[in-house]
């Protein structure tokens, strides 16, 4: 069996032991520094070899797809049921600016960095933040909330690229300010663009 192939196992034991492989090795990230820490340190945290290691992930890279993807089902999942009952302007808001935030600071400003600037990195995520946010987009324009003019693939277009440059900035100054406080002031400003006045 091809190590391809086996990467694709997902009985409960294997998601269990990736699972544990992906919480020791974000731990190490964050006490460490994402480039200080190699396969053997986390092989060696979890009790395992570094060939038993492979059996579950490609590389440290592949740990950040795997935790990005446990975080978009949360994000992209539960979250939209969190905000039902809110208006569509404002369910925008909370989830870029208090849950998308949430992820971020859950990762740290170095793994956000080392996340954002892999080449290995499954850009996935980002579609499917594109996509949430253009569904809320379309539910204010359909209740008139927006000039009517408005493009909806512009304005979540528009509302992911200051989320991105959030992000950015926040991890080139080493997590230091409130990154809730500047994402909801930079998605009030995208949204003042787009609704009524």
């Amino acid at each position: 069996m091809d190590k391809e192939h086996t990467q694709g196992t997902s009985s409960p034991k294997s998601e269990a032991t990736k699972q544990l492989l992906s919480e020791i090795s974000y731990q190490l990230f964050k006490e460490r520094g994402f480039a200080q820490v190699g396969v053997r340190d986390i092989a060696a945290k979890a009790g395992m070899t570094t060939g038993a290691f492979y059996y579950y992930f490609k590389s440290k890279a592949d740990i950040l797809n795997h935790h990005a993807k446990m975080r978009a089902r949360w994000l992209f999942h539960q979250v939209p049921g969190m905000l039902e009952g809110l208006s569509p302007l404002e369910k925008i808001r909370q989830f870029l600016g208090s849950y998308l935030c949430e992820v971020f600071l859950d990762e740290g400003w170095e793994l956000c960095e080392s996340r954002m600037f892999s080449r290995y990195y499954d850009k996935r995520e980002s579609s499917g933040l594109a996509s949430t946010v253009r569904l809320y987009c379309e539910e204010a324009k359909e209740q008139g909330l927006l000039i009517p003019d408005c493009d909806v693939d512009q304005m979540a277009s528009d509302l992911v690229l200051a989320c991105r440059g959030v992000e950015y900035d926040w991890c080139l100054r080493h997590g230091g300010y409130d990154i809730h406080q500047r994402m909801f002031r930079l998605v009030d400003m995208v949204l003042s663009h787009y609704k009524k006045s």
